[in-house]
C-alpha cells in the first residue's frame, strides 16, 4: 500500500518521538503514516464509568434469536463481539456458517448489507443483529430501511450501552432516559418496533 510505519516502542521518549515522526510525515505529505502497536505495550487501564448491566446480556439474546428463528434464515451481524459470538456458537452447537454474513471491520454497515440482500431476495427470511453503537455510526441506514421497509427484513438492535469490543466506552444510547432507538426507528419508518428487557418476552 505505501504507507510508511514503524513498530511503536513501548518506552516513553521512543513513543514520543514515534509519534513526532507520524505527524511530521502526515503533516509534510498530507498522507497517512502506521505506528504498529504490539501486545501489552500500554499498562492495563480500568473504565472511570462502568459499563451498564442488563438482565439480558447481549451474548444471551444472540442465542436466543438464533435457536428460534430456524435453519434457512439468513443472518448479517454486526462487527465486533457479537459476530465472534455468533460464530463461536455456531461452532458449539454444529449449525454450520453458510447462512451467516459476519460485518468483520465494517461498523455500522450490518444494516444496509441485510437490506440489500432482503430487497434481492424477498422470499428469504433476513435478520439483522446490530449493536448499537454501530447503528449510531451509520444512524442514516434507518431512514433508508424504513422507507423501504421490506417484510422480510427482521432489524434487532442490542443496546448494551457500550462499544464492548475496543475496551467498553460508553455510547450515547446507554442513556436509556433520553436516548429511544424505538422511537428513533419509527420515525424513519420501521413498520413494527418493540423494546425488550428479559427472557420471558423475547420470543422471535
Amino acid at each position: 500500500m505505501g504507507i510508511p510505519f514503524q513498530p511503536l516502542p513501548d518506552y516513553q521518549e521512543g513513543a514520543e518521538q514515534a509519534l513526532k515522526t507520524a505527524r511530521h510525515y502526515m503533516e509534510s505529505s498530507k498522507g497517512p503514516y502506521c505506528l504498529l502497536v504490539r501486545r501489552q505495550t500500554f499498562l492495563p487501564y480500568k473504565l472511570r464509568k462502568k459499563a451498564p448491566e442488563f438482565l439480558l446480556t447481549r451474548e444471551e439474546a444472540m442465542k436466543i434469536i438464533i435457536d428460534n428463528i430456524g435453519s434457512k434464515v439468513a443472518v448479517v451481524s454486526t462487527t465486533g463481539m457479537l459476530s465472534r459470538e455468533l460464530f463461536e456458537y455456531r461452532v458449539e452447537k454444529d449449525m454450520g456458517h453458510e447462512r451467516d454474513f459476519l460485518t468483520v471491520g465494517s461498523m455500522g454497515h450490518a444494516s444496509a448489507i441485510a437490506l440489500g440482500i432482503a430487497l434481492q431476495k424477498p422470499n428469504k427470511q433476513v435478520f439483522c443483529l446490530d449493536g448499537d453503537g454501530a447503528v449510531i455510526m451509520h444512524m442514516g441506514a434507518l431512514s433508508t430501511i424504513g422507507q423501504r421497509g421490506p417484510d422480510n427484513l427482521k432489524h434487532v438492535i442490542i443496546n448494551n450501552g457500550c462499544h464492548d469490543s475496543v475496551g467498553g466506552q460508553m455510547t450515547d444510547a446507554g442513556n436509556h432516559d433520553s436516548f429511544d432507538f424505538c422511537e428513533i426507528s419509527k420515525s424513519c419508518g420501521y413498520k413494527d418496533v418493540s423494546e425488550i428487557f428479559i427472557f420471558d418476552f423475547m420470543i422471535v
